[in-house]
Protein backbone atom coordinates (compact mmCIF):
# COMPACT_ATOMS: atom_id res chain seq x y z
CA UNK A 1 0.00 0.00 0.00
CA UNK A 2 1.02 3.59 -0.68
CA UNK A 3 1.76 6.34 1.59
CA UNK A 4 -0.52 8.17 -0.06
CA UNK A 5 -2.97 5.16 0.32
CA UNK A 6 -1.74 4.92 4.35
CA UNK A 7 -2.71 8.85 4.83
CA UNK A 8 -5.92 7.98 3.75
CA UNK A 9 -7.13 4.90 5.32
CA UNK A 10 -5.84 6.35 8.73
CA UNK A 11 -7.63 9.46 8.30
CA UNK A 12 -10.62 7.37 7.40
CA UNK A 13 -10.71 5.36 10.44
CA UNK A 14 -10.56 8.96 12.53
CA UNK A 15 -13.33 10.21 11.01
CA UNK A 16 -15.66 6.73 11.76
CA UNK A 17 -16.56 6.41 14.96
CA UNK A 18 -15.62 4.13 17.08
CA UNK A 19 -19.04 2.92 18.40
CA UNK A 20 -21.75 3.16 16.43
CA UNK A 21 -24.10 6.18 18.14
CA UNK A 22 -27.35 5.08 20.15
CA UNK A 23 -30.52 7.02 20.28
CA UNK A 24 -29.73 8.00 23.52
CA UNK A 25 -26.56 9.66 22.99
CA UNK A 26 -28.45 12.09 20.48
CA UNK A 27 -31.09 12.61 23.14
CA UNK A 28 -28.45 13.61 25.61
CA UNK A 29 -26.74 15.94 22.96
CA UNK A 30 -30.12 17.57 22.36
CA UNK A 31 -31.07 18.25 25.66
CA UNK A 32 -34.53 16.15 24.87
CA UNK A 33 -35.89 12.59 26.00
CA UNK A 34 -35.21 10.13 24.21
CA UNK A 35 -38.80 9.84 23.33
CA UNK A 36 -38.41 13.21 22.51
CA UNK A 37 -36.08 12.19 19.82
CA UNK A 38 -37.43 9.19 18.39
CA UNK A 39 -40.19 11.09 17.80
CA UNK A 40 -38.31 13.86 15.89
CA UNK A 41 -36.43 10.56 13.87
CA UNK A 42 -39.83 9.60 13.24
CA UNK A 43 -41.40 12.63 11.63
CA UNK A 44 -44.25 12.64 14.28
CA UNK A 45 -46.01 16.45 14.04
CA UNK A 46 -46.52 17.16 17.99
CA UNK A 47 -43.11 18.45 18.12
CA UNK A 48 -42.03 22.16 18.72
CA UNK A 49 -40.07 23.70 15.77
CA UNK A 50 -37.04 24.43 18.07
CA UNK A 51 -36.68 21.04 19.59
CA UNK A 52 -36.44 19.19 15.92
CA UNK A 53 -33.77 21.38 15.15
CA UNK A 54 -31.82 20.43 17.98
CA UNK A 55 -32.36 17.06 18.04
CA UNK A 56 -31.41 17.09 14.11
CA UNK A 57 -28.46 18.92 14.83
CA UNK A 58 -27.06 16.37 17.39
CA UNK A 59 -27.97 13.61 14.73
CA UNK A 60 -25.85 15.39 11.79
CA UNK A 61 -23.02 15.72 14.78
CA UNK A 62 -23.31 12.58 16.05
CA UNK A 63 -23.30 10.83 12.46
CA UNK A 64 -26.30 8.76 13.88
CA UNK A 65 -27.91 6.64 11.69
CA UNK A 66 -31.94 5.13 12.91
CA UNK A 67 -31.56 1.47 12.55
CA UNK A 68 -34.93 0.46 9.99
CA UNK A 69 -36.24 -2.66 12.42
CA UNK A 70 -35.93 -0.45 15.85
CA UNK A 71 -38.10 2.55 14.11
CA UNK A 72 -40.39 -0.13 13.00
CA UNK A 73 -40.58 -1.66 16.19
CA UNK A 74 -41.08 1.42 18.22
CA UNK A 75 -43.89 2.71 15.81
CA UNK A 76 -44.97 -0.61 14.97
CA UNK A 77 -45.15 -0.28 11.20
CA UNK A 78 -42.80 -1.31 9.17
CA UNK A 79 -42.25 1.58 7.14
CA UNK A 80 -42.92 0.04 3.76
CA UNK A 81 -45.43 0.82 1.17
CA UNK A 82 -46.41 -1.12 -1.72
CA UNK A 83 -46.50 -0.43 -5.68
CA UNK A 84 -48.30 -2.97 -7.51
CA UNK A 85 -49.02 -2.28 -11.46
CA UNK A 86 -50.46 -4.36 -13.99
CA UNK A 87 -49.79 -1.85 -16.90
CA UNK A 88 -47.79 -2.94 -20.53
CA UNK A 89 -45.79 0.38 -20.50
CA UNK A 90 -42.71 0.46 -19.00
CA UNK A 91 -42.23 3.95 -19.41
CA UNK A 92 -45.27 4.58 -17.52
CA UNK A 93 -44.32 2.37 -14.90
CA UNK A 94 -41.04 3.71 -14.32
CA UNK A 95 -41.94 7.02 -14.85
CA UNK A 96 -44.31 6.53 -11.86
CA UNK A 97 -41.91 4.00 -9.73
CA UNK A 98 -39.19 6.82 -9.77
CA UNK A 99 -41.77 9.30 -7.79
CA UNK A 100 -43.43 7.25 -5.63
CA UNK A 101 -39.25 5.91 -4.51
CA UNK A 102 -38.23 10.28 -4.73
CA UNK A 103 -41.56 10.19 -2.29
CA UNK A 104 -40.17 7.32 0.34
CA UNK A 105 -36.84 8.72 0.20
CA UNK A 106 -37.81 11.87 1.60
CA UNK A 107 -39.96 10.27 4.22
CA UNK A 108 -37.41 7.63 5.01
CA UNK A 109 -39.87 5.07 3.59
CA UNK A 110 -39.38 1.73 1.97
CA UNK A 111 -40.87 0.68 -1.10
CA UNK A 112 -41.94 -2.35 -2.33
CA UNK A 113 -42.66 -2.93 -6.25
CA UNK A 114 -44.39 -5.59 -7.52
CA UNK A 115 -46.30 -6.69 -10.86
CA UNK A 116 -49.30 -8.14 -11.06
CA UNK A 117 -51.75 -9.48 -13.66
CA UNK A 118 -55.69 -8.68 -12.98
CA UNK A 119 -56.65 -10.93 -16.09
CA UNK A 120 -54.94 -13.78 -14.52
CA UNK A 121 -56.83 -16.30 -12.27
CA UNK A 122 -55.41 -15.73 -8.56
CA UNK A 123 -54.28 -12.04 -8.90
CA UNK A 124 -55.74 -11.91 -5.75
CA UNK A 125 -53.07 -13.71 -3.72
CA UNK A 126 -50.61 -11.89 -5.39
CA UNK A 127 -51.69 -8.91 -3.79
CA UNK A 128 -52.89 -10.04 -0.44
CA UNK A 129 -48.69 -12.20 -0.21
CA UNK A 130 -46.77 -9.16 -0.57
CA UNK A 131 -48.74 -7.24 1.95
CA UNK A 132 -48.50 -9.83 4.72
CA UNK A 133 -45.11 -10.85 4.02
CA UNK A 134 -43.36 -7.57 4.11
CA UNK A 135 -45.87 -6.06 6.45
CA UNK A 136 -46.63 -2.84 4.26
CA UNK A 137 -47.93 -0.27 5.89
CA UNK A 138 -50.42 1.18 2.60
CA UNK A 139 -50.69 0.14 -1.84
CA UNK A 140 -50.57 1.88 -4.31
CA UNK A 141 -52.15 0.44 -7.27
CA UNK A 142 -51.84 2.51 -10.56
CA UNK A 143 -54.86 1.55 -13.42
CA UNK A 144 -54.52 -1.46 -15.69
CA UNK A 145 -54.62 -1.78 -19.13
CA UNK A 146 -57.67 -2.71 -21.09
CA UNK A 147 -57.69 -1.39 -24.84
CA UNK A 148 -57.15 -3.52 -27.70
CA UNK A 149 -55.36 -2.21 -31.08
CA UNK A 150 -57.25 -5.08 -33.02
CA UNK A 151 -60.16 -2.90 -33.13
CA UNK A 152 -58.61 -1.65 -36.26
CA UNK A 153 -59.85 -4.50 -39.16
CA UNK A 154 -63.58 -4.40 -37.72
CA UNK A 155 -65.88 -4.36 -41.15
CA UNK A 156 -66.53 -0.49 -39.77
CA UNK A 157 -63.24 0.61 -38.77
CA UNK A 158 -62.83 3.93 -36.63
CA UNK A 159 -61.58 7.02 -37.86
CA UNK A 160 -58.95 7.60 -34.58
CA UNK A 161 -58.63 5.58 -31.98
CA UNK A 162 -57.06 7.16 -28.37
CA UNK A 163 -54.66 4.31 -26.94
CA UNK A 164 -54.40 3.91 -23.18
CA UNK A 165 -50.80 4.94 -23.19
CA UNK A 166 -47.90 5.62 -25.76
CA UNK A 167 -46.71 2.16 -25.69
CA UNK A 168 -50.17 0.69 -26.76
CA UNK A 169 -50.55 3.75 -29.55
CA UNK A 170 -47.35 2.27 -30.82
CA UNK A 171 -48.60 -0.69 -31.28
CA UNK A 172 -51.39 0.00 -33.22
CA UNK A 173 -49.32 2.09 -35.78
CA UNK A 174 -47.43 -0.98 -36.12
CA UNK A 175 -51.18 -3.23 -36.62
CA UNK A 176 -51.86 0.19 -39.14
CA UNK A 177 -48.86 -0.71 -41.03
CA UNK A 178 -49.42 -3.75 -41.72
CA UNK A 179 -52.90 -3.70 -42.55
CA UNK A 180 -51.98 -1.58 -45.15
CA UNK A 181 -54.31 1.26 -42.90
CA UNK A 182 -52.50 4.79 -44.22
CA UNK A 183 -52.11 7.14 -40.26
CA UNK A 184 -52.96 9.78 -40.53
CA UNK A 185 -54.87 9.32 -43.87
CA UNK A 186 -57.54 7.18 -42.47
CA UNK A 187 -56.73 6.70 -39.38
CA UNK A 188 -55.47 9.08 -36.85
CA UNK A 189 -53.80 7.71 -33.55
CA UNK A 190 -53.17 9.20 -30.13
CA UNK A 191 -51.34 8.10 -27.26
CA UNK A 192 -51.11 8.99 -23.39
CA UNK A 193 -47.57 9.73 -21.38
CA UNK A 194 -45.09 11.60 -23.79
CA UNK A 195 -42.85 8.48 -23.58
CA UNK A 196 -39.68 8.71 -25.42
CA UNK A 197 -41.28 6.46 -27.57
CA UNK A 198 -43.76 9.04 -29.01
CA UNK A 199 -40.72 10.28 -30.78
CA UNK A 200 -39.46 7.51 -32.14
CA UNK A 201 -42.13 6.05 -33.82
CA UNK A 202 -43.58 7.00 -37.85
CA UNK A 203 -45.40 9.08 -38.17
CA UNK A 204 -44.78 11.09 -34.91
CA UNK A 205 -47.35 10.36 -32.30
CA UNK A 206 -49.49 12.64 -31.18
CA UNK A 207 -50.07 12.41 -27.30
CA UNK A 208 -51.12 13.80 -23.99
CA UNK A 209 -47.83 14.42 -21.36
CA UNK A 210 -48.56 14.15 -17.97
CA UNK A 211 -46.29 14.06 -15.01
CA UNK A 212 -45.97 10.56 -14.48
CA UNK A 213 -42.95 11.21 -12.08
CA UNK A 214 -45.04 13.20 -9.85
CA UNK A 215 -48.07 11.69 -10.10
CA UNK A 216 -46.27 8.50 -8.55
CA UNK A 217 -44.19 11.42 -5.44
CA UNK A 218 -47.65 12.97 -5.16
CA UNK A 219 -48.98 9.73 -4.88
CA UNK A 220 -46.70 7.79 -2.11
CA UNK A 221 -47.46 11.48 -0.90
CA UNK A 222 -50.52 11.16 0.23
CA UNK A 223 -50.87 7.51 1.17
CA UNK A 224 -47.71 8.24 3.42
CA UNK A 225 -49.99 11.22 4.71
CA UNK A 226 -53.09 8.70 5.37
CA UNK A 227 -50.83 6.38 7.25
CA UNK A 228 -49.83 8.93 10.02
CA UNK A 229 -52.75 11.12 10.23
CA UNK A 230 -55.79 9.38 9.25
CA UNK A 231 -58.38 11.28 7.45
CA UNK A 232 -55.72 13.44 5.68
CA UNK A 233 -55.90 12.63 2.35
CA UNK A 234 -57.02 14.58 -0.61
CA UNK A 235 -58.04 15.35 -4.33
CA UNK A 236 -54.93 16.82 -6.26
CA UNK A 237 -55.35 17.22 -10.40
CA UNK A 238 -52.29 17.74 -12.30
CA UNK A 239 -51.30 19.61 -15.08
CA UNK A 240 -51.62 17.98 -18.66
CA UNK A 241 -50.65 18.80 -22.04
CA UNK A 242 -51.68 17.69 -25.80
CA UNK A 243 -48.63 17.20 -28.14
CA UNK A 244 -49.80 16.99 -31.88
CA UNK A 245 -47.53 15.04 -33.74
CA UNK A 246 -47.80 13.83 -37.26
CA UNK A 247 -50.37 10.57 -36.01
CA UNK A 248 -53.61 12.65 -36.56
CA UNK A 249 -55.51 14.91 -38.77
CA UNK A 250 -59.18 16.32 -39.18
CA UNK A 251 -61.46 13.79 -40.49
CA UNK A 252 -62.44 14.35 -43.85
CA UNK A 253 -59.09 16.27 -44.28
CA UNK A 254 -57.65 16.36 -47.93
CA UNK A 255 -54.26 17.21 -46.09
CA UNK A 256 -54.63 13.59 -44.07
CA UNK A 257 -53.35 11.51 -46.61
CA UNK A 258 -50.70 13.77 -48.02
Amino acid sequence: MSTESQEASAELQQRLPSKAPRLEGVARAAGVSPKTASRVINNERSVRTEVREKVWAAVKSLRYVPHPSARSLAANRSFQIGLLYDNLSPGYVMEVQAGVLDACQARRYGAIVHPLRADASGYLREIIEPVSHHRLDGLLTPPPITDDAAIITWPRAPTAIFAANDDMAAGVLWAAAQSGIEVPGRLSVCGFDDMPISRQVWPPLTTVRQPCRLMGQIAAQQLIEAIEKPGSGRMVVLPYELCTRGSTAPPGDSSRSG
